[in-house]
């Protein structure tokens, strides 16, 4: 499938093409890695259009969010990963790269409908070894078919996303010879992949010979390139930040709207198999019932704390400090560990950036004093004048020297705080010693961030 995001301009693959011929190699499409059959259906599609575009690379479970993200502006994917997106009104699709309509999304025309001849349909199978005996095969054939065409199996594939079509043996075999051949022809035609190893191995000496030439000739000529080096790492790690962000709001909002509705409609079912139970039921019925609406309950209420670490709604409605005060709350409320919170309770006029760097530190700070600190109270303080945000969160736990921390290896915890707190410019501070606790403290100067 051809898909854009939900409130994308393009309507139709027409559309699509018609500004990719006026925007040759700008326009870019992600896909689920390098010589994937999403990479080799986009480059048979743009090019029997006549256009060029960028072909993106990524993961099969990155291309979606990486939508979503901005960070590209077409996809190419199968259904199965778009059509939850498509429910809510996330994902557009624009056009089916397969012979027909797919039942299940029958109101998406295919390329061929739009006037572009290009079919690739991603298909699964059954092999056996070479020298197989054609009785053996001919009874696998005849299960096989059962199998295939019974509805369990229909209805399971169809909840998948997956359209069953049983193919005989030698039937499965053309197909398999026919692709292999467009294939062929499309890799033969596509200069992308040979260019870019070509260009990485041309990339790579380069940049070797001027790393050498910069050691050999100039010291600051090799300090810049360092720094440099760090400016684009920490502008990289500023990028995963969003794109986690992004992550985290998504996989929100599939909990919200997936299986919230499920355990609500499941609660409700047991509370009526419960009242409509007879008088002479089994008092044991009657309890097991009972239980697994408790259970039901308490997955209902795991579910939505794991929603609010995901996503904060409460920073979204009302502000980092009744963000930062419902943090204190719920945290003292899971570990026992007594916290307390000292915060003015206007809204701050912050960058919205800023806001989340500051709560995400906030929870991760919590988070190790619950790990590690073996701590009895904990204390959050947040200011906001005159141009500068200050967040301290401080313990009265076992502590660490910091020094020995830095020599060694820094935990995972504290490399995300600072690098959160770099990626919008603020300063992160940490304050610790043997047996007398941990303070962490950012400060954040506002008209030094990005908003």
């Amino acid at each position: 499938m051809i898909a854009v995001r939900g409130d994308s301009k393009w309507k139709s693959l027409g559309e699509l093409v018609a500004e990719a011929k006026s925007r040759p190699r700008q326009i870019t499409v992600g896909n689920s890695g390098i010589g994937s059959h999403t990479h080799f259906s986009s480059v048979a599609l743009f090019k029997a259009a006549g256009v060029e575009v960028i072909d993106v690379p990524f993961g099969a479970t990155q291309v979606v969010p990486s939508l979503l993200g901005g960070q590209v502006e077409v996809v190419v994917q199968l259904p199965a990963a778009l059509s939850g997106y498509v429910k809510t009104g996330q994902v557009r699709l624009l056009a089916a790269l397969t012979s027909g309509r797919d039942p299940a999304l029958s109101d998406v025309p295919t390329a061929r409908e739009q006037g572009f001849d290009v079919s690739l349909e991603t298909w699964r199978g059954i092999a056996v070894p070479k020298g197989t005996p054609k009785p053996v095969i001919a009874i696998l054939e005849t299960a096989i078919r059962k199998t295939a065409e019974s509805p369990d199996f229909v209805q399971a594939s169809g909840r998948l996303g997956v359209r069953p079509a049983f193919m005989p043996a030698e039937e499965f075999g053309a197909l398999i010879a026919k692709e292999d051949a467009e294939l062929a022809r499309i890799m033969q035609l596509d200069r992308f992949l040979p260019w870019l190893v070509s260009l990485s191995g041309l990339l790579s000496t380069l940049l070797l010979f001027g790393l050498l030439y910069s050691l050999s000739t100039s010291r600051r000529r090799a300090l810049r390139i360092a720094a440099q080096m760090t400016k684009d790492l920490k502008a990289v790690s500023h990028r995963l930040v969003e794109v986690q962000e992004v992550e985290r709001r998504l996989l929100a909002t599939e909990l919200h709207d997936r299986a919230g509705p499920s355990l609500t409609a499941l609660g409700i079912n047991l509370s009526m198999v419960a009242n409509s139970l007879p008088v002479e039921a089994e008092p044991r019925l009657a309890a097991r019932l009972e239980d697994c609406a408790s259970l039901v309950a308490e997955t209902v209420d795991a579910m939505r704390d794991v929603m609010r670490e995901l996503r904060p709604l409460v920073l979204d409605d009302y502000g980092l400090v009744a963000a930062l005060r419902s943090l204190a709350t719920r945290f003292s409320r899971r570990t026992g560990i007594h916290v307390v919170f000292d915060g003015n309770d206007s809204r701050t006029s912050l960058p919205k950036t800023i806001d989340l760097a500051l709560f995400r530190i906030a929870q991760e700070a919590l988070n190790n004093v619950a790990k590690h600190s073996k701590a009895n109270r904990v204390e959050i303080a947040f200011s906001c004048a005159n141009g500068a945000a200050t967040l301290r969160v401080s313990d009265n736990g076992v502590g660490f020297d910091p020094r020995r921390i830095e020599a060694s290896n820094p935990g995972l915890g504290l490399i995300i705080m600072r690098e959160r707190a770099e990626a919008v410019g603020a300063k992160f501070g940490l304050k610790a010693s043997p047996g007398a606790g941990v303070q962490v403290l950012v400060e954040s100067l506002t008209g030094s961030a990005t908003a």
